[in-house]
């Protein structure tokens, strides 16, 4: 297994088919097919590349829909050892390659938006199957530390439907598409990133870019000051400390009745680098 391959799955689950053709009489024609959208044509393309076949990708741009579509006969292992991916998450066999599958599931069936009228940005998933939403909510929660979340049932589209808006939102979705995944992702999503999460920005490193994301404000201590409530502060710390690379400690503040933290950055040269980009504001006086 490896990155590719993880994100490949994800996508299988989401948008593939595996399909058993019984009506032409010609022998066992077992297959994968992929259909999209015309626009995101370009994931047929990372199918072929990922998988090291030479299968065609049909364009049909004069449908009343246009859209490409591939079908895979020569990955019958595939095919094989994931017969049953639209019913369950190959979970041991994407073991430590999560984040790149569930990445895959979000290229098929997620959503990354920006909802003006509370400047806000909302990233959901859905899929038919409760057990797969849940399992996709469960890592999410589990892996970023966020606050508990059920699948909600959304009966007129006949599915299982997860949601965040604000905040979380756009730290899941920093943890879905940051880094060198341009092999493993749909563009037009990674181009949303970008765009709503990062304002398109760039920075030297992961870890910057997690702090920008996460709304860091620097004060001259090189404590980062959580944008949150202050009975919500510990939490947030424990989260951004968990996924930073650079060492940190959560500092405790104001013995008072408000009590709150801010999260220490020992590094002094990752604090001078975050200085000098100017992306980090610092608390008025």
């Amino acid at each position: 297994m490896n990155s590719k391959m993880a994100w490949f799955l994800g996508y299988l689950l989401s948008d593939g088919a595996i399909t058993h053709p019984s009506y032409r009489g010609k022998g066992d024609e077992t297959h994968m097919q992929f259909i999209c959208k015309y626009a995101d044509r370009e994931l047929m393309h990372k199918v072929k590349a990922i998988l090291g076949i030479k299968a065609v990708v049909h364009d049909y741009s004069e449908y009343k829909s246009p859209q490409p579509k591939i079908r895979v006969y020569d990955r019958r292992d595939i095919i094989d050892e994931f017969s049953d991916i639209k019913e369950r998450v190959p979970v041991e066999a994407i073991k430590g390659y999560e984040r790149d599958f569930i990445r895959g599931c979000v290229d098929g069936d997620g959503t990354i938006s920006y909802r003006a009228s509370r400047n806000a940005v909302r990233f959901g998933f859905i899929d038919e199957k409760k057990e797969i939403t849940d399992w996709v909510c469960d890592t999410l929660v589990d892996t970023l530390m966020l606050p508990p979340k059920a699948p909600r049932w959304v009966p007129q589209n006949n599915v299982w439907e997860i949601l965040w808006e604000g905040n979380l939102a756009r730290l899941i979705i920093w943890w879905l598409y940051h880094g060198d995944i341009d092999d493993c992702c749909l563009s037009r999503k990674h181009e949303l990133y970008k765009k709503y999460v990062l304002d398109n920005n760039t920075f030297d490193n992961q870890d910057q870019e997690l702090l920008y994301v996460s709304h860091t404000v620097l004060d001259e201590r090189n404590e980062i000051m959580p944008i949150a409530d202050s009975n919500r502060t510990l939490a947030w710390c424990k989260r951004i400390q968990h996924l930073l690379d650079v060492n940190s400690t959560p500092v405790f503040h104001n013995k008072g009745t408000h009590k709150y933290y801010r999260l220490h950055i020992k590094d002094s040269d990752f604090i001078a680098n975050m200085r000098d980009t100017q992306l980090f504001e610092l608390p008025k006086a």
